[in-house]
């Protein structure tokens, strides 16, 4: 075990406890039982405590504690030592509960005026960990002026004391928690050991991960994601990364069993909360191992979706997820089309018995999956169990409504992909439409898929989807979305959306006839809109843009609060593109937009839309989203960048041009790019990206010399190694992904003279994570 001597060293530290940094339970429990702590010392006792109450032994370790403090307190002290009174205070610790915190009250007082404060000195050691952190100096208060440069003398040691922490824990036999009655605990050491990680995380990257595994309760814990960032997993020694997957796995192979063999629902949490940290750590570290090893790490996290155990723990739900989701990314294209049949063919929550205690939490694998994975063909050699999987998912589907959600998905993926013989496609329909989930005059429901999809997979017979879908989305009477209510005696009429009415109804409307009319554009299907379909699509944008708009004072609830409206703008936005709402109306609509933006709900979605509709406000409309494009807020920007890009694309559409935005605007994206602007350089990452792959000689032309300027000043500040102690907010390895999309796309486009484009793909093959490393060696069609 490559762990400091502070660990390793044999005369304080036995070896139970670097079996327990080891995660070795089989060994530390043998060694647990060697062990004679009666016949040494009292505080031997409290140390062999520490570590049975860390393998859920805690009766044992209460037992035990107890008795030290009685044969510690047994023992006369010298005149003038505090050796006995020291360790009681110590002792003492160790076994304060909640439960019993009065009953100490008294004599811990006592030692306390002994200068035997136990509670004391460990806090001591914890502000000794956070003393001089983000220090600064104040502002000065004279215009212009600004501090000197001077010397600075401070005691302050960080490692030292995150040392001593450590030496603490294991010296005085403080665990991490005490665990009388719940697995989460009262905290003892935990938060010391996980201020010593934070600390040692540069350094002692293993002995950091260590303290995670041994303080932390759940993958949300501040210690265990600051010392398993992206950024540091990436430059975490491989060896590191090799020891601690391992420890990690053999913790796995020892809780998964006992989930479900305690007699107390305390032993099986115990356990959960165990995995629940192992199972994130390894996820995370999953990204920085080969494909063999990452193809082991997704049989584990199969193998833990399929235990009936761990689907009745919903504390490692989205643990497990992230194992699925994090081994699944750090293999290469094809390796994911090798395995796609074993995900299709996982268990499913709701068949064959198979349960989870929240079953629409409960991760599933099949949702990794999308058609890019799939095979292109069904080999021979495997006909049988293609059969058996098409069966098994037909059964699925007809099953009961968490069962038939996930069937549906993993079924029309083939379906989507043409991997269904003829008979199949019909088995399918039938499937979906099924009496038990469809009536007589509607669509099918519990799929979670949008309406519109049912117009392009399997039908009972043909156009029916679609003959419902207009029935249900595009017909009616504008009326029903208004509410009549008396108000001083009088009947009136309120638009929905007011104060008085949920909006919800009338803005999912639009969000799904805008859905349909752009999604089936897009797969070669445009749903044609009659007369009657376009006036009443007219009146239903005419109310929403009557509505009135909500200020939300907590910042908690406008998040929530805005969806609806968001949803709304983005389905107006589609219906924009189909010349469907009149000039008038988009004035108002484009009134209504602005305001909502300046409201904090942006509104630019809508942009290449009313372009189309009122021309003649081409420049205001251009203006408008200029100034949320260089907006210092990152909403206000992103969503600014997504409606420039949604134009840009529209520009070049062949089918239905659209007026081209202004020539400066891809100059201003090279500038965000150049000048490296915090808040809106993904987005302009992004949309370079876009132009090298998809936009025309001209756009290329417009931003490339910017775009190679600032990627060449990127390469320097994006190192991984690099000290980045005021960029606290940078996304490093989500810019070098970016960065190195563009350099492949511009690569691919021709641009193969510049240096810097050669520098980023070199930089891009040698990146220890998957994203930068897949976007060099995997080609599109690399799943062929």
């Amino acid at each position: 075990l490559r762990l400091p001597g502070i660990l390793t060293h044999k005369t304080l530290f036995p070896h139970p406890v670097r079996a327990m940094y080891a995660m070795d339970f089989d060994a530390l429990t043998h060694l647990l039982e060697d062990w004679k702590a009666l016949e040494c010392d009292p505080i031997w006792m409290v140390r062999k405590a520490a570590l049975l109450s860390e393998v859920n032994r805690n009766d044992e370790a209460r037992q035990l504690t107890e008795n030290a403090l009685r044969e510690i307190r047994s023992i006369p002290d010298r005149d003038g030592s505090v050796s006995g009174t020291s360790r009681e205070a110590w002792a003492m610790w160790s076994v304060f509960t909640i439960r019993r915190r009065y009953e100490f009250r008294k004599r811990w007082d006592e030692l306390a005026a002994l200068q035997c404060d136990a509670m004391f000195e460990r806090d001591f050691i914890a502000r000794q960990m956070t003393s001089n952190r983000n220090s600064s100096d104040a502002p000065t208060f004279d215009l212009g002026r600004r501090r000197a440069e001077g010397f600075r003398f401070s005691s302050f040691r960080p490692g030292l004391a995150a040392f001593r922490a450590i030496l603490l824990s294991e010296v005085s036999g403080l665990p991490p928690v005490t665990r009388p009655e719940h697995p989460v605990g009262q905290t003892i050491a935990s938060d010391i050991l996980g201020s010593a990680a934070e600390l040692l995380s540069t350094s002692h990257p293993e002995l950091a991960i260590r303290l995670v595994l041994r303080a932390s309760n759940s993958e949300t814990d501040k210690p265990l994601n600051r010392v398993l960032s992206r950024t540091k997993v990436a430059t975490m020694p491989e060896s590191v990364v090799e020891d601690v997957c391992n420890s990690c796995i053999s913790l796995i192979n020892y809780a998964l069993p006992r989930l479900n063999s305690g007699s107390k629902l305390h032993d099986s949490l115990f356990w959960a909360t165990r995995m629940r940290v192992t199972i994130e750590v390894l996820s995370r570290l999953a990204l920085r191992l080969p494909p063999d090893r990452a193809s082991d790490l997704l049989e584990i996290g199969i193998k833990c979706y399929k235990s009936r155990d761990v689907a009745q723990q919903f504390w490692l739900y989205t643990a497990l997820e992230h194992l699925l989701q994090r081994s699944w990314e750090a293999l290469p294209m094809e390796r994911r089309t090798i395995r796609a049949l074993d995900l299709l063919a996982a268990p499913i929550v709701g068949l064959d018995n198979f349960t989870a205690s929240v079953p629409d939490r409960f991760p599933d694998p099949g949702g990794l999956l999308d058609l890019d994975m799939l095979p292109n063909a069904r080999p021979p050699e495997n006909d049988g169990r293609w059969h058996d999987l098409i069966d098994f998912l037909l059964r699925a589907v007809v099953g009961d409504a968490e069962s038939r959600r996930r069937a549906a998905r993993r079924i029309l993926l083939l379906s989507a992909k043409g991997l269904l013989s003829e008979d199949e496609s019909s088995a399918v329909a039938k499937a979906l439409w099924t009496e038990k989930y469809t009536r007589p005059d509607s669509l099918p429901v519990g799929t979670h898929l949008l309406d519109w999809a049912f117009l392009r997979h399997p039908e009972p017979s043909l156009s029916l989807a679609e003959q419902r879908f207009r029935l249900k989305w595009l017909s009616g009477d504008v009326s029903k979305f208004q509410r009549v209510v008396e108000s001083n005696g009088n009947v009136i009429s309120i638009p929905l959306g007011t104060s008085e009415v949920n909006p919800d109804q009338l803005e999912e409307v639009l969000y799904n006839i805008g859905a349909a009319v752009s999604g089936l554009r897009y797969h070669g299907r445009p749903l044609e809109l009659t007369d009657d379909n376009r006036l009443y699509i007219t009146g239903l944008v005419d109310l929403w843009v009557n509505a009135a708009i909500t200020s939300y004072p907590l910042d908690f609830l406008e998040t929530f609060a805005q969806e609806p409206t968001r949803r709304a703008l983005q389905g107006i936005a589609w219906i924009l593109r189909e010349d469907v709402i009149p000039e008038h109306l988009a004035e108002r609509l484009y009134d209504k937009a602005t305001r909502l933006t300046d409201s904090g709900t942006p509104a630019f979605d809508l942009t290449p839309g009313l372009v189309k509709t009122l021309p003649d406000r081409f420049n205001d409309l251009a203006n408008w989203l200029r100034m949320g494009m260089v907006s210092e807020n990152h909403d206000l920007s992103t969503n600014a960048m997504a409606g420039y890009r949604s134009w840009l694309t529209a520009s070049v559409d062949t089918a239905k041009p659209l007026l081209a935005p202004p020539e400066d605007f891809l100059r201003e994206v090279g500038l965000m790019i150049a000048s490296r602007r915090k808040a809106s350089l993904p987005d302009a990452l992004q949309l370079a990206r876009w132009v090298f792959d998809e936009g025309t000689p001209a756009h290329r032309e417009a931003i490339g010399t910017l775009a190679l300027h600032g990627l060449r000043y990127l390469s320097e500040e994006l190192r991984y190694d690099r000290d980045r102690d005021n960029d606290e907010g940078i996304d490093l390895p989500l810019l070098r992904w970016l960065c190195v999309q563009l350099a492949r796309a511009m690569a691919d486009s021709g641009v193969t003279h510049q240096s810097v484009v050669e520098v980023w793909l070199q930089l891009g093959k040698d990146d220890p994570l998957p994203e930068a490393r897949y976007a060099v060696t995997q080609t599109p069609d690399s799943a062929e």
